[in-house]
């Protein structure tokens, strides 16, 4: 039996911006598992369990969690 496949879409969007002839400011954005979809495990193999051929449980939550970061960044 196959899992359920992992679905995790990343987004990174960043953008520069001249202040003077040599300075400049650097925006970031990182955003981990875009969209918040869970994460499944395996399905139990055990054919002696009542769970047999189901997910019962999920991946770790720090796996399963969306993440989101930003920052700023000034080059002199």
């Amino acid at each position: 039996m196959r899992g359920p496949g992992l679905h995790y879409v990343n987004l990174n969007v960043l953008r520069n911006f001249r202040v003077g002839s040599r300075r400049s400011i650097q925006t970031r954005l990182d955003v981990q598992n875009l969209f918040n979809y869970a994460a499944y495990s395996n399905p139990n193999m055990d054919p002696t369990n009542t769970n047999f051929g189901k997910v019962v449980t999920a991946v770790s939550a720090a796996g399963a969690m969306r993440f989101i970061s930003f920052g700023v960044r000034f080059a002199f």
